[in-house]
Protein backbone atom coordinates (compact mmCIF):
# COMPACT_ATOMS: atom_id res chain seq x y z
CA UNK A 1 0.00 0.00 0.00
CA UNK A 2 3.10 2.54 1.07
CA UNK A 3 3.96 2.31 -2.55
CA UNK A 4 1.02 3.13 -4.20
CA UNK A 5 0.46 6.15 -2.34
CA UNK A 6 4.72 6.98 -3.11
CA UNK A 7 3.48 6.56 -6.70
CA UNK A 8 0.48 8.70 -6.32
CA UNK A 9 2.40 11.71 -4.78
CA UNK A 10 5.08 11.69 -7.56
CA UNK A 11 2.36 11.04 -10.62
CA UNK A 12 0.95 14.09 -9.61
CA UNK A 13 0.97 16.86 -12.15
CA UNK A 14 2.77 20.04 -12.48
CA UNK A 15 1.22 23.33 -12.18
CA UNK A 16 0.53 25.07 -15.09
CA UNK A 17 1.47 28.49 -15.06
CA UNK A 18 0.46 29.22 -18.43
CA UNK A 19 -3.35 28.74 -16.90
CA UNK A 20 -3.21 31.03 -14.01
CA UNK A 21 -2.51 34.91 -13.59
CA UNK A 22 0.79 36.52 -13.37
CA UNK A 23 -0.27 37.16 -9.81
CA UNK A 24 -1.49 33.43 -8.79
CA UNK A 25 2.02 32.83 -10.42
CA UNK A 26 4.33 34.79 -8.79
CA UNK A 27 2.35 33.80 -5.19
CA UNK A 28 2.59 30.28 -5.99
CA UNK A 29 6.43 30.65 -6.38
CA UNK A 30 6.97 32.94 -3.34
CA UNK A 31 4.29 30.37 -1.28
CA UNK A 32 6.41 27.24 -1.47
CA UNK A 33 9.22 29.14 -1.98
CA UNK A 34 10.51 26.88 -5.03
CA UNK A 35 8.38 25.05 -7.72
CA UNK A 36 9.24 23.08 -10.90
CA UNK A 37 5.85 24.15 -13.10
CA UNK A 38 4.14 23.57 -16.34
CA UNK A 39 5.43 26.75 -18.75
CA UNK A 40 3.80 25.39 -21.94
CA UNK A 41 2.31 22.15 -23.59
CA UNK A 42 5.76 20.29 -23.46
CA UNK A 43 7.37 22.36 -21.09
CA UNK A 44 8.64 22.61 -17.31
CA UNK A 45 10.94 24.75 -15.39
CA UNK A 46 12.25 25.07 -12.31
CA UNK A 47 11.48 28.96 -10.40
CA UNK A 48 12.63 30.04 -6.76
CA UNK A 49 11.78 33.49 -4.89
CA UNK A 50 14.85 33.33 -3.03
CA UNK A 51 18.73 32.05 -3.25
CA UNK A 52 17.68 29.94 -0.23
CA UNK A 53 16.58 27.44 -2.74
CA UNK A 54 19.56 27.44 -5.07
CA UNK A 55 21.75 23.89 -4.67
CA UNK A 56 24.46 24.46 -2.54
CA UNK A 57 27.54 25.66 -4.68
CA UNK A 58 28.31 28.64 -6.98
CA UNK A 59 24.78 29.57 -7.97
CA UNK A 60 23.32 32.76 -8.56
CA UNK A 61 19.92 34.27 -9.33
CA UNK A 62 18.65 35.03 -12.62
CA UNK A 63 15.63 37.34 -12.67
CA UNK A 64 12.89 34.57 -14.69
CA UNK A 65 9.63 35.42 -16.98
CA UNK A 66 7.40 33.32 -18.38
CA UNK A 67 3.88 33.12 -20.27
CA UNK A 68 0.62 33.32 -18.10
CA UNK A 69 -2.92 33.43 -18.85
CA UNK A 70 -3.14 37.17 -19.04
CA UNK A 71 0.83 38.18 -19.67
CA UNK A 72 3.02 37.26 -22.27
CA UNK A 73 5.98 37.31 -20.36
CA UNK A 74 5.55 37.51 -16.75
CA UNK A 75 7.91 38.10 -13.73
CA UNK A 76 7.80 34.98 -11.77
CA UNK A 77 10.95 34.79 -9.87
CA UNK A 78 14.24 33.39 -10.38
CA UNK A 79 16.00 30.52 -11.86
CA UNK A 80 19.17 29.11 -10.24
CA UNK A 81 22.04 29.54 -12.88
CA UNK A 82 25.67 28.03 -12.51
CA UNK A 83 28.21 30.75 -11.98
CA UNK A 84 30.99 28.56 -13.88
CA UNK A 85 28.29 27.59 -16.88
CA UNK A 86 29.18 31.49 -18.19
CA UNK A 87 32.53 31.97 -16.61
CA UNK A 88 33.70 28.46 -17.44
CA UNK A 89 37.82 28.78 -16.29
CA UNK A 90 40.29 26.77 -18.25
CA UNK A 91 43.47 26.00 -16.93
Amino acid sequence: MLGVTAASAVAAPRTDVSQLSCDQAQSLIVQRGAAVVTTGPRTYKRFVSDARFCDAGDHYLHPAFTPTADKRSCYIGYTCENWNYYFNERD
